[in-house]
């Protein structure tokens, strides 16, 4: 490695500065950046960083991006319930889930999915199941028996 050090010394004080290019350790950053950073799944690279665990895509992406998920969520709920009656709350609750359960399906650990979608049905759904079921009507109580039962 101190060998290899000092050639890429040694190129970066001869070659890169007599031929007005890169120097060696910029582009390592531009080639990290656009062949792994850009076109790797970020979430597979932890998997596979755990080497046969799931402890390096857990403690450095999933409980972090739950926990932000989570507050997200929560805000997320405050302004619905401010600007919805129920039967329109119940009917974003229900696209929000679909949304997630989608995107968590492409993008995240199969087993971080349902997580996921659990942190959306808390924060948006159970959190708010009394609070919806007092909100006035648009059209009667059917709506409100839907969003209990549904």
């Amino acid at each position: 490695m101190v060998m290899i050090g000092g050639i890429l010394m040694f190129m970066d004080r001869n070659y890169v500065q007599n031929r007005d290019v890169e120097n060696v350790y910029n582009l390592g950053l531009i080639l990290f950046r656009d062949e792994i950073v850009r076109y790797c799944n970020a979430c597979q690279m932890l998997m596979t960083l755990g080497i046969n665990s799931r402890l390096a895509y857990g403690n450095d992406f999933e409980k972090p991006f739950l926990a932000q998920s989570a507050a997200f969520y929560k805000f997320e709920s405050q302004i619905f319930l401010a600007d919805n009656n129920a039967s329109v709350y119940r009917k974003k609750v229900e696209a929000r889930i679909h949304k997630e359960s989608v995107r968590a399906a492409f993008y995240l650990d199969k087993d971080t999915e349902p997580l996921n979608v659990g942190v959306v049905e808390d924060d948006l759904f159970k959190t708010h199941m009394r609070t919806v079921v007092e909100m006035k009507l648009w059209r009667g109580v059917s709506f409100c028996m839907d969003f209990v039962y549904s």
